[in-house]
């Protein structure tokens, strides 16, 4: 009786001792999805493998765990050799995303779901607009990125002193409209946004339009190529 005892409360005790933690969402390969597109996005975070089911809030939009089609291979020093392991891990997963052309615009939060329970959101946009990947190289006004307009832009300042300088090009009496959304996203970044000419000059500055994040409303009085530094 009392081996009998003592067996049902270590195998009651298994589950606590092996108990897997609830899938963690850290950040995504984009936050601003086109309306009427189909797309990949790659979530990365923690517990992220055996994801059965993706949870988005509204209408309009859905999305689905992408099966690797081939391992992703590493090489090893030494008598290491070859390893493999799938595109989707514990530490990432890719997520076929598909946006209706009637989906309202805005935001939605998704969230992943495992048999050991549901993640926390990532909030995505919606928007008409498509999203653009700034490519690091544009550290100067030499290389500024040519953006055509209207466009979304994502990127990462990762110094105090870095600038990012972007070009474009404006028709007279054509309003347009910058707006930086990183501190209402939950950034720690407090940018600068600098509006010059295609010869560097300073045309405007915002700094703290909503909160930390800077705003500009600019009506070229004439056509011209302009620049935008962050």
């Amino acid at each position: 009786m009392r081996f009998t005892l003592a067996l049902v409360s270590a195998l009651l005790a298994l589950p606590s001792l092996f108990a897997q933690s609830a899938p963690k969402l850290d950040s995504s390969s984009v936050t601003w999805i086109q309306r009427g597109s189909t797309q990949h996005i790659t979530l990365k975070g923690d517990a992220l493998s055996g994801i059965s089911k993706v949870l988005v809030t509204g209408s309009g939009m859905s999305a689905i765990p992408v099966a690797p089609t081939a391992p992703a291979v590493s090489l090893e020093g030494g008598a290491g050799g070859l390893t493999s392991a799938p595109i989707n891990s514990a530490q990432s997963i890719t997520l076929q995303c598909v946006v209706s052309p009637e989906a309202a615009l805005g935001s939605r939060e998704l969230r992943v779901a495992s048999p050991n329970g549901v993640s926390n959101p990532l909030v995505f946009q919606l928007s008409d607009l498509v999203e653009l990947a700034d490519p690091k190289t544009n550290t100067n006004r030499s290389n500024a990125f040519f953006i055509p307009l209207p466009a979304a832009l994502s990127g990462v300042i990762s110094a105090n002193t870095e600038s990012d300088f972007f070009r474009f090009k404006a028709h007279a009496g054509k309003t347009l409209i910058f707006d930086l959304q990183a501190n209402r996203s939950g950034s720690p970044l407090d940018a600068n946004l600098i509006l010059r000419s295609a010869d560097g000059k300073e045309l405007q500055r915002s700094e703290d339009a909503h909160g930390l994040d800077p705003f500009l409303e600019f009506t070229p009085a004439a056509d011209g190529a302009f620049l935008l530094e962050l």
